[in-house]
């Protein structure tokens, strides 16, 4: 460990009062550092809970004081599972990216209440950096608010997808086609775009505007 870190936070399992208040300050502070960086790279096409922030800080807190009560008793550690398997989570987590979150403060809250401060800190670095760095790698992608989910039901034979694109290239800020697949026994195909309305373009402009291509079957527009 960082000389620096040994002696307000403490390296033995049996840590003073002080250490283990400093080890879960440490902890929150963390918490705190990484549900910003939660809340600042999130995409802005989709919603989350704030509760989920406050999840994440309290998490950290709650590791950090739990491989404290643990230290290096294997009996205390089956126990605590024992104990915690009662507890159950109910919401799904609808984002990949929110269970690397709970990960993340899972493990920088283990590494602050084991009194290992630097590698908590190298954690919280890392984890930082790269996610404002990939913040900034995806933010080009079709994915700001108005952001909407089309499907374009075509018949075999009907209009292409450039017939389709010409009507986008006119309503939209910005198309993806993000997935095809054929239906009805291969009598008609579905096209997915991922779109970004004009500020000045209704949905209801948009499936018209389909619709009223030959060969459109049905048009869906949702939301994000």
């Amino acid at each position: 460990m960082i000389p620096f870190f040994e002696t307000p936070l403490g390296v033995s399992a049996d840590a003073t009062f002080g250490h283990m208040v400093g080890r879960v300050a440490a902890a929150l502070v963390a918490a705190l550092v990484i549900a910003w960086t939660y809340r600042t790279t999130h995409r802005r096409d989709t919603s989350y809970a704030p509760t989920f922030t406050t999840t994440l800080v309290l998490l950290a807190v709650l590791i950090a004081v739990v491989t404290q009560v643990i230290g290096d008793s294997v009996a205390r550690a089956f126990s605590l599972v024992g104990a915690l398997s009662i507890v159950r989570f109910r919401t799904v987590v609808a984002d990949t990216r929110d269970t690397a979150f709970v990960i993340f403060v899972v493990v920088v809250g283990m590494a602050a209440g084991t009194g290992k401060l630097d590698v908590a800190l190298l954690g919280l670095a890392a984890g930082c950096v790269t996610a404002f760095l990939m913040h900034a790698l995806t933010r080009g992608a079709v994915r700001s608010e108005g952001a909407w989910k089309l499907t374009v039901r075509i018949a075999l034979g009907g209009p292409g997808p450039r017939a389709l694109e010409a009507v986008l290239a006119e309503s939209t800020a910005a198309y993806a086609e993000s997935g095809t697949a054929t239906t009805r026994q291969g009598a008609a195909m579905d096209l997915t775009y991922q779109v970004r309305l004009k500020p000045d373009v209704a949905a209801a402009d948009v499936t018209g505007s389909l619709n009223r291509i030959d060969g459109v079957m049905s048009v869906a527009l949702e939301r994000l």
